[in-house]
C-alpha cells in the first residue's frame, strides 16, 4: 500500500464553520429561504449565538423593519387571522431572531394544568416591538416541544412544530406584537417524547390590545 493510497483511505477532516464558510455557502440566505436542513440550521443558529457581533455586521434589524414598513405601506400588515402563515411560524424563527435589537424580555413559568390561567402575557400592538420571551420548562426531561395556539372564539391560530428549549431549561420565542391580531389566545405547550403521544406540559394565556 502506498501513500497515495492511504491518503486517499484516509478520513477527510469536516470542514471549519466560520464566517468565511457561511458565506461561501450562502447559508444565511438560505436559512432566511427555509431551504437548510434542520441540522445545517441549527448549526448556524448555535454559531451565530456564539458570535452575535456577525449578525450584527449583516444588520438584519434593519432589513426587519424595513420588510414590515413595506407590508405595511401595501396594505397588508402581518396578522394571525390572514390565511398566509404568519413570519414567525417558522421553527427556525424564534432563535434565528434572538440576534437582533429586542424591545422586551419576559420570562416566566406556564401553569402545569389548564383552567388555572394565571400564566398571562398582555402586549400592545399599536407600538411595535420584537419581544423575546423566555418560558421555563425545566421540570421536564423532555427537549422537544410544540405549541398550539387558539383564538378565543375563533379556533385555531396557529402550530409551531419541534421547538428545543436551552440548556438553562427555557423554551425561547421571539416575535413582533403588530404580527398579531388584537384578541385572546389559549397557549398550549406540549412535549413530544422520543416515544409516544405529546405530553401536555404547560398553558399560557395571551392578551393582544
Amino acid at each position: 500500500m502506498n501513500a497515495n493510497t492511504i491518503a486517499q483511505g484516509s478520513p477527510q477532516p469536516a470542514p471549519r464553520f466560520d464566517a468565511k464558510f457561511i458565506e461561501d455557502h450562502q447559508l444565511v440566505e438560505r436559512y432566511l429561504e427555509h431551504k437548510l436542513p434542520v441540522k445545517g440550521a441549527r448549526d448556524l443558529e448555535n454559531w451565530c449565538r456564539a458570535n452575535p457581533d456577525y449578525l450584527n455586521g449583516l444588520r438584519l434589524s434593519e432589513r426587519a423593519q424595513a420588510s414590515l414598513k413595506l407590508l405595511e405601506a401595501s396594505g397588508r400588515p402581518l396578522d394571525l387571522s390572514e390565511p398566509q402563515p404568519p413570519w414567525w411560524k417558522s421553527p427556525y424563527v424564534p432563535i434565528g431572531l434572538g440576534a437582533l435589537a429586542l424591545v422586551s424580555l419576559v420570562a416566566f413559568c406556564p401553569d402545569r394544568a389548564p383552567g388555572i390561567d394565571k400564566a398571562r402575557i398582555s402586549v400592545n400592538r399599536s407600538a411595535p416591538q420584537l419581544m423575546d420571551l423566555h418560558i421555563d420548562l425545566s421540570y421536564t426531561k423532555v427537549m422537544q416541544f410544540r405549541m398550539i395556539v387558539d383564538k378565543k372564539d375563533q379556533g385555531r391560530a396557529l402550530i409551531l412544530n419541534n421547538l428545543l428549549k436551552d440548556s438553562n431549561g427555557e423554551l425561547r420565542l421571539t416575535f413582533n406584537t403588530t404580527g398579531l391580531a388584537a384578541g385572546i389566545y389559549s397557549v398550549r405547550i406540549e412535549a413530544l417524547p422520543p416515544r409516544g403521544s405529546p405530553i401536555p406540559e404547560g398553558w399560557v394565556i395571551l392578551e393582544v390590545h
